[in-house]
């Protein structure tokens, strides 16, 4: 009996692929692989990988969940190379998470004293005067920071630093036009003040120059109204002389005559008609005061002296 080619063809395949079907079926599942893949993820987990190298640490779990699909599926040697890739991938995302903390350490560290010397730009233009509420704000974001990098959360301590130092360098610019700006309102004030005190003075000053003027003129009037001398008649005595208008409306003023015209009076009570006397114009108060005093404390004063 003659078997075809083709037969024995088939014979060949189902008997391969028996075989192999029972070497599959008869493989483990690789336990230890997928424990040490799992160790290095949390392991990369731990070194803040996620944080750090996100990507990285992303591939390594995409990877660990094709061993565990492959393992569901009995595919128990693509499970194994994929749980060995995942334990490289991990491993490689741990040293780059580590490498990465450690520059955004520096980095972080780097932020926080140039937001201290922002604060302190702030502060000297006087921040506090003129926008306390922002500026006491980022003094609180300031120690926030500092609690977030004492936490080793260095990228939060970047991104709030690098914001708050923004905020800060805004904060002492209008801080320093606000500065300017009181100073120049005051100059303008000071200048107003000045100009408004000169003319006062000023005002004051043609006020006392008129009056001086006006007081001249009167002072010439009054001279021009009133005569410069005096002649006796029957009757008067320098009382009488002294109380009339035009001489000095004031009788107590006739020691002023009196003074005056000592070449020709001997006896202030003894005067004689005909006698000219001159008439003092333009006196000080402080002569007509004495003038007063003497006339109403003749005792005293001794006019006559006898001789």
């Amino acid at each position: 009996m003659k078997v075809s080619f083709r037969v024995i063809q088939t014979v060949v395949v189902l008997t391969v692929v028996a075989v192999l079907g029972l070497s599959y079926g008869c493989a483990k599942p690789p336990t230890k692989e997928m424990a040490d893949a799992e160790a290095a993820l949390t392991a990369a987990k731990l070194a803040e990988a996620d944080i750090y190298v996100p990507n990285e640490y992303r591939s390594a779990e995409e990877m660990l969940a094709q061993a565990q699909a492959e393992i569901q599926t009995k595919e128990y040697g693509l499970a194994k190379n994929s749980a060995i890739q995942t334990i490289g991938i991990a491993e490689q995302a741990k040293e780059h998470a580590i490498s990465a903390k450690a520059a955004a350490k520096i980095e972080a560290a780097g932020i926080m004293a140039e937001l201290k010397t922002t604060l302190e730009e702030a502060e000297a233009a006087q921040a506090l005067k003129y926008n306390a509420s922002a500026y006491n704000r980022l003094l609180k974001i300031s120690d926030e920071i500092g609690a977030d990098f004492e936490a080793e959360k260095y990228l939060d301590v970047i991104a709030k630093g690098r914001t708050a130092i923004a905020e800060a360098r805004e904060l002492a610019s209008s801080s320093r036009l606000a500065a300017a700006e009181e100073a120049r309102r005051k100059a303008e004030e000071e200048v107003r003040r000045k100009t408004a005190e000169n003319a006062r003075r000023l005002a004051a000053e043609e006020a006392r120059l008129r009056a001086e003027e006006e007081a001249r003129r009167l002072a010439e009037e009054l001279a021009r109204a009133k005569p410069p001398s005096h002649i006796v008649t029957a009757g008067e005595c320098l009382w009488v002389i002294s109380e009339k208008e035009k001489i000095y409306d004031n009788p107590f003023q006739w020691p002023l005559i009196y003074k005056a015209n000592r070449s020709q009076i001997r006896d202030p009570d003894l005067i004689f008609p005909g006698q000219d006397f001159k008439i003092p114009r333009n006196v000080s108060e402080g002569e007509v005061k004495e003038a007063a005093y003497m006339a109403k404390n003749r005792g005293p004063w001794s006019l006559y002296d006898g001789k």
